[in-house]
């Protein structure tokens, strides 16, 4: 009498998206937690604008039974040079938030910062 075994691969996935988890395309936070580089992401930029972060620089496990606070420096290797400079962007508008030595340019549309004299109305 022979047993046939059938192995069954589990595949792990996001539990935001749901989307089946590939190695090239995952963050993996202290936590442990895993999740798609995408929703990381997102999650990551969307938090960076909350006042909380400005507080804490730290960012809560997006996963909604672990919570627990990460740097986002602790996954800064895990991201694609498009992703670094995306979360680089968030991070470099907080910055300018929360410094004092240098500033936005007034403009509406100017997109500069630097140290300027606050009385120039040219760009």
């Amino acid at each position: 009498m022979s047993t046939e075994h059938t192995i069954i691969e589990i595949m792990e996935q996001c539990p935001i998206c749901f989307l089946y988890l590939e190695e090239t395309n995952t963050i993996s936070l202290p936590c442990s937690c895993t999740h798609c580089a995408n929703c990381a992401v997102t999650w990551i930029v969307t938090k960076t604008q909350e006042h909380s972060y400005l507080v804490s620089e730290e960012i809560a496990c997006m996963s909604t039974n672990c919570k627990k606070s990460f740097k986002v420096q602790d996954i800064s290797s895990q991201l694609s040079p498009s992703e670094q400079e995306l979360v680089n962007s968030c991070l470099f508008q907080v910055y300018l938030i929360k410094t004092s030595d240098i500033q936005k340019c007034p403009k509406e549309d100017c997109l500069y910062a630097g140290i300027f004299n606050r009385g120039a109305s040219d760009c």
